[in-house]
Formats: C-alpha cells, sequence, structure tokens
C-alpha cells in the first residue's frame, strides 16, 4: 500500500511539474500574461510539496 502511494505521489509530482515546464516555456514567448502564471507556478509548487509532505 505504502509503495502504491509512493508512486502515484511521484506520478503526481511529475505531471505537474511537467506542466509547470510547458508553462515556463509559454512565459518565455509571452511576457504579457507573466504574472497569471507565475502566480499558477507558485502554487503548482506549493500543491507538489504538500503532496511531498504528506508522503
Amino acid at each position: 500500500f505504502c509503495k502504491e502511494k509512493h508512486n502515484q505521489y511521484i506520478k503526481r509530482a511529475n505531471d505537474e511539474l511537467d506542466h509547470i515546464r510547458d508553462t515556463i516555456t509559454l512565459l518565455i514567448n509571452n511576457h504579457n500574461r507573466a504574472n497569471d502564471y507565475l502566480h499558477w507556478i507558485k502554487q503548482s509548487i506549493q500543491s507538489i510539496e504538500q503532496d511531498l509532505d504528506d508522503l
């Protein structure tokens, strides 16, 4: 059970990091939306940190 939960958290964290990487690429190409994306990135990082704490 613990291994399954561990794998779920790792997959979720990796998925969120992939999404953050994609968003950063968009930021580089579109500076006008930077503040909205930066807010979203901060929230995503907090979510990943919480998931890791829960693990």
